[in-house]
This record gives structure tokens, C-alpha cells and sequence, in this order.
């Protein structure tokens, strides 16, 4: 008779173990996968030791190069709890495992040999096996529980993945637990039409505590860089950053240490100290693909454009094809405004690894800035199908609906990003250019004003404001905004071309044919605006100045 039971289902697999693979005879690759048994059934043993367990609340199997263990009869939330600390033995354990040992004696080194972990839950049949003569676990949330372990690389932090359930769990019991932004389920087999929720883990209160279970009192260098490690992923980043610093004192010249202590003040938004390690780290272990990657990011960050290119070029040489680099140097490319190279770039991360949801969203982008909003609207889509409710994308998405004269639709995205993230400057600046459009002014100048308070003088918020003004015929206030947002950029084209608009509107001809020159000359566009635009109207009738603002603009014949 078959039993049906509700499970959470853990999927734990070695990462980078594909690779090791091929790199390696077949008895060292034999000696990872042993070790690897091992490992898990010391770290389950003693997970149920601690947790107090009986032997069928947790059945475990092991093959390959991946471990799956079955929580089954507790009340909700408890094995969806057990489930989240499982996965930190699992993992802390293997970072002690001989064959962890061997490879950072080998190498010198910290070695980049993880566990990914996916949690899942739901129905599964228990049932006699003919092969084993022994009672298996069989259903289709095994599969599911496998394609979520094998989207954790997008949990950078950590590789651990989790179903819905399990994240509602953690909230429920409030389990100190920071999660990223919900993705769907992506993976072999899984249809469409499957709207299965899943998130990463950033960070888990818990994992210092259950790694000093496994390391009591780190002794060796190793030990130490481990526990700075369950710090950082336990949510404690400046006892982690204390942490690398004493380990730095003890080793200054180890290359993966000033790395990961340059990932902490990236990660505090300190770049020009993450930039000081990254080079010290690249003087050590010049060539680092990875160290190149870290520091052409921080570069960018600190707009030092040109450099960050240099990084990622390099670290693509070393590594070619690497999606996540490509990625970096497309954001970087843009910034530079070279869409093409960007829009090339993109694509090819997302050949390299199809449906990355921040792929899709800044390939909208360029295609945006190329003007190809139709392209760009579907790249938001897809994106916002993988990770609903991304604030970030809703309000790319709302400006790719603006530019398509789509504004009450732009108008729902901006709102919904705002309920996921207030207070945010850029969607609050963008809904303000929507509610103008629809010709709502005094709600657009609420926002404009919310978007400078959270962050003053910004020119284009600036500028957005005085158009606001000006329709509401308060022309000295938006001259003043104009004028403001001029002196903090004062190449801004759009600010010219509207200041230009208002002292023609006031007659002030002499004033407002520099201010529209210096816009013709800063983009094109604005000469034939220029010609069909009332605000004109005057200045090109008026005998003194009308001539000089013919010549300006040209004739309707004049592309």
C-alpha cells in the first residue's frame, strides 16, 4: 500500500564538481565523491544528535555528487526549520572534510569547493523498492526540490535556494532570515505555466551559532577564515570585517583574504578601501579572473569607467565567456553609452545562462536607450515573469510604457515598485514625468519634491520640476529650477532647450537663443522641436530676433 506523506526536501550538490571532474583522474575525482558520503552522513548523525531526532525524521540517500534528505513528521513550521539549519551542517561540515583539508593544503589557498542547496516541500509516495528491498521516497516534488538546488548560484551569498513554503516558514516563526527578491522556478522540465515561487537566502542569524557546533574554538588560519565566513552569512558583516582584519595581521600578503575583504567594504558601499585590497590582491595573484571581476564592479561604482573596462576585458581573456563578467561589462559599456558593444554583451550572458532575470532587465534597458521600446518592453517581461514584483524592473518597465505613450499602465508600474520600495528618488522622479504627461501637475510636483528631499539637487529631478512648475504657471519658480539644475550640469540639454521655452514665453529673445543654441548643439532633435513648438512662436514673429532664430532652426524642409 502506497503512504502519501508532506516532506521538505533538501538537495544538497557539490559545486564546481563537473568540472573538478574533468580536471582530474578518476580516482581523485572517486575521492571527492567518497568523501563527500561520508561527510553527510557525519553531518546528518550529528544534525540529529543535537536536534534530538528520532532516526525517521530525517531519511537521507546519497549518490554522486549529490546528497537529498527528507524531513517528514513534524508540525509546520518545524521541519521547514530543521530543513534551513540542515542545509549549515551540511555545508560547515564539508568545509572541514578531509578532502576540503587536502585541497587548501595543495593549493595554499581558501578553495572555492561549496555545497548548493535547494529546499522544497510537498506530497511524496513512500513506498517498497524492488531494487533496494527497502521503503523509498518517490513524486515529482523530488524533481522540483532539484531544479531549486539548481538555481542557488543566483543566492550568491550563500547557494542556498528555497521554495515559498519554506521562506513563509521563517517569516512565520520569525526566524531571523534575509531573503532576495522571488524568482520562479527555472529549470529541465518545468513548464511555463508553473508560477512556483522560490528565494534565495542572503543571510541566516543562525550560522555562526551552528558553525561554532562544528569549529568550537578555530585555531588554524583556515578555521579562523571559516568563522569569518559564518559571520558574514549570519548577517554580521562588521564582525566579519574585524574578523578578516585580524587574519590579515596574521597573513598580509594572502591574496584570497584581501579579496574577501574587499567583497565587505564593497558590500558597506566602501569602495576606495575595497579598491586598495583588490590591487594589493592583484599584486600578490596578478592575472585573478575572479579579483578582476570584484574590482572592475568597484571601479564602476566610483565612475571610473575606462578602468572597470580594462578589468573585465582582462578577466574575460582569462576566462572567457564567463556570464556573470559579461554582465558587469555590459552595465560598464552602458554607462559609457556604448549600447551596441552592451546590447552584444548581454546577449551573450544570456546564451551562456538563459533566463537570468537581471540579464533580461538591463538588456531592456539598452534597448531602451537604442530607442527599440518594443524589444525592450518584452526583455522587462520576461524578466518580471522570472522575478515578479522587482521593484527595480517595474520602474524600468514603467519608463519603457512611458516612452511607448503607454501612461496609465507606466503609471501602475511606478505605483507598485513604490508599495515594494518607497521612498525610491528615480521612480518617484519618473512617476512625476508620467502624472505630467497626463496632465496631473500638482500630483507630479509632489513627487518631484519627495524625490529632491530624499535627494537634493538633482538635475534632472531639477529640471522634471520646473516643467511641472511651468504648467502650473509658476514661471519664476521653475526658472529657479532651471537655473539650478543648469549650474549643477550645465550641458543638460533638456534643461536648456525648457529654460529657452520659458524666457521665450516671457519675450526675453536674447536670453533664450543661447540657451537654445547650446541644446541644438548638445543633440539635434531640438531644432525641429524648436520649429514646431508654440513656445516659439513669438521669438520667430518677432522682427529683431525672429531672423537669427530662423537660421537656427532651419525650414520645415531641413531634417
Amino acid at each position: 500500500m502506497v503512504e502519501v506523506i508532506r516532506a521538505i526536501i533538501l538537495f544538497a550538490d557539490i559545486h564546481g564538481s563537473t568540472e573538478f571532474g574533468y580536471s582530474q583522474p578518476i580516482g581523485k575525482y572517486n575521492e571527492m565523491l567518497r568523501d563527500f558520503h561520508k561527510t553527510c552522513h557525519k553531518a546528518i548523525e550529528k544534525f540529529r544528535r543535537d536536534e534530538g531526532l528520532a532516526p525517521d525524521r530525517v531519511m537521507p540517500t546519497c549518490r554522486g555528487d549529490e546528497c537529498c534528505a527528507f524531513l517528514r513528521g513534524g508540525k509546520p513550521p518545524e521541519d521547514e526549520l530543521l530543513a534551513m539549519r540542515l542545509a549549515i551542517y551540511l555545508k560547515e561540515m564539508w568545509r572541514q572534510s578531509r578532502f576540503c583539508r587536502l585541497t587548501r593544503k595543495a593549493a595554499g589557498l581558501i578553495p572555492q569547493v561549496d555545497l548548493r542547496i535547494g529546499i522544497g516541500s510537498g506530497e511524496v509516495a513512500l513506498d517498497h523498492d524492488v531494487w533496494s528491498g527497502s521503503e523509498t521516497l518517490e513524486g515529482i516534488r523530488i524533481s522540483e526540490a532539484k531544479r531549486i538546488e539548481g538555481m542557488a548560484d543566483a543566492a550568491s551569498d550563500t547557494l542556498i535556494m528555497v521554495k515559498l513554503d519554506i521562506m513563509e516558514a521563517c517569516v512565520q516563526a520569525r526566524e531571523k532570515v534575509e531573503f532576495g527578491p522571488r524568482l520562479r522556478l527555472q529549470g529541465k522540465g518545468v513548464p511555463d505555466v508553473v508560477e512556483t515561487a522560490v528565494y534565495p537566502v542572503k543571510t541566516y542569524a543562525e550560522w555562526e551559532a551552528i558553525q561554532k557546533k562544528i569549529v568550537p574554538s578555530p585555531k588554524t588560519y583556515f578555521e579562523r577564515f571559516g568563522r569569518a565566513l559564518a559571520l558574514r552569512r549570519s548577517g554580521d558583516v562588521e564582525a566579519a570585517l574585524k574578523e578578516y582584519s585580524e587574519l590579515l595581521k596574521q597573513r598580509p600578503d594572502d591574496p584570497n583574504t584581501l579579496t574577501n575583504r574587499g567583497n565587505f567594504f564593497y558590500d558597506l558601499q566602501r569602495y576606495d578601501e575595497a579598491l586598495a585590497d583588490y590591487n594589493r590582491s592583484l599584486e600578490l595573484r596578478p592575472d585573478h579572473p575572479g579579483t578582476l571581476r570584484y574590482r572592475g564592479t568597484t571601479l564602476c561604482e566610483l565612475k571610473r569607467y575606462e578602468e572597470a573596462l580594462a578589468d573585465y576585458n582582462r578577466s574575460l581573456e582569462l576566462r572567457p565567456d564567463n556570464p556573470g563578467t559579461l554582465y558587469n561589462r555590459g552595465i560598464t559599456l552602458g554607462r559609457l553609452n556604448r549600447y551596441g558593444e552592451a546590447l552584444a554583451d548581454y546577449n551573450r550572458s544570456l546564451e551562456l545562462r538563459p533566463d537570468n532575470p537581471g540579464t533580461f532587465n538591463n538588456r531592456g534597458n539598452t534597448l531602451d536607450a537604442l530607442k527599440r521600446y518594443e524589444e525592450a518592453l518584452a526583455d522587462f517581461n520576461r524578466s518580471l515573469e522570472l522575478r515578479p514584483d522587482h521593484p527595480d524592473t517595474l520602474n524600468n518597465r514603467g519608463a519603457a510604457l512611458d516612452d511607448l505613450g503607454r501612461y496609465e499602465e507606466a503609471l501602475a508600474d511606478y505605483n507598485r515598485s513604490l508599495e515594494l520600495r518607497p521612498d525610491h528618488p528615480d521612480t518617484l522622479n519618473n512617476r512625476g514625468i508620467t502624472l505630467c504627461e497626463l496632465k496631473r501637475y500638482e500630483e507630479a510636483l509632489a513627487d518631484f519634491n519627495r524625490s529632491l528631499e530624499l535627494r537634493p539637487d538633482d538635475p534632472g529631478t531639477l529640471n522634471n520640476r520646473g516643467l511641472a512648475l511651468d504648467a502650473l504657471k509658476r514661471y519664476e519658480e521653475a526658472l529657479a529650477d532651471y537655473n539650478r539644475s543648469l549650474e549643477l550640469e550645465p550641458h543638460q540639454s533638456t534643461a536648456l532647450y525648457n529654460r529657452a521655452c520659458y524666457l521665450s514665453l516671457t519675450q526675453r529673445y536674447e536670453e533664450a537663443l543661447p540657451d537654445l543654441r547650446q541644446a541644438i548643439a548638445c543633440d539635434a532633435k531640438y531644432q525641429r522641436m524648436a520649429r514646431e513648438d508654440e513656445d516659439f512662436e513669438g521669438l520667430g514673429n518677432d522682427p529683431e530676433w525672429g531672423p537669427e532664430f530662423w537660421e537656427l532652426v532651419g525650414t520645415e524642409d531641413q531634417p
